[in-house]
């Protein structure tokens, strides 16, 4: 009869462990480089017609889609008249700040002359393509900063080393 009244031990409850407290994966210098792009936005220059050097850093996958976030939503740009100004269809726009699609080099140069800067304003020189697993189906909310293209958006508009004037 004892035993029957005995408590039980209860199993502890599952406590999630908060992601600050959870050992990285990620190198060091991979989260400094992924600081220096969050907090390394160049400050804005008036457009002016892109030189070679702007349209390497976008046929490399320098593009980052926080940027293109953060100078739509500083214009208040939004709607199907931003894909209309980029000479893109409904939703590219919205795909291109997920990181799931790439603009072309017209529809790069178009989204410049709309929010008014440098396609070099919407680069970073440590920015590269890369796959995420868990990328965001939709717009995130304002914590969330997606910091690369995913590579085969990328490959499939500048076709790997070499983009071409047709993407004019």
């Amino acid at each position: 009869m004892l035993k029957f009244l005995r408590k039980r031990a209860r199993p502890t409850p599952y406590l999630p462990v908060p992601a600050h407290d959870r050992p990285s994966t990620v190198s060091e210098s991979e989260h400094q480089r992924c600081r220096n792009i969050l907090f390394g936005i160049p400050a804005p220059e008036p457009f002016a017609q892109p030189d070679d050097e702007e349209r390497e850093l976008w046929r490399t996958g320098k593009l980052v889609p926080w940027y293109i976030t953060c100078r739509l939503d500083g214009g208040r740009h939004n709607g199907p008249e931003v894909d209309i100004a980029c000479h893109a269809e409904e939703p590219a726009v919205d795909n291109w700040e997920l990181g799931r699609l790439y603009p072309n080099w017209g529809q790069t140069v178009a989204l410049a002359r709309l929010l008014n800067v440098r396609v070099r304003n919407l680069t970073h020189p440590e920015a590269h393509p890369h796959h995420q697993p868990e990328r965001p189906v939709r717009r995130p909310g304002r914590h969330i900063a997606i910091l690369s293209f995913e590579p085969s958006a990328v490959q499939a508009v500048c076709g790997g080393l070499h983009a071409t004037e047709g993407d004019n």
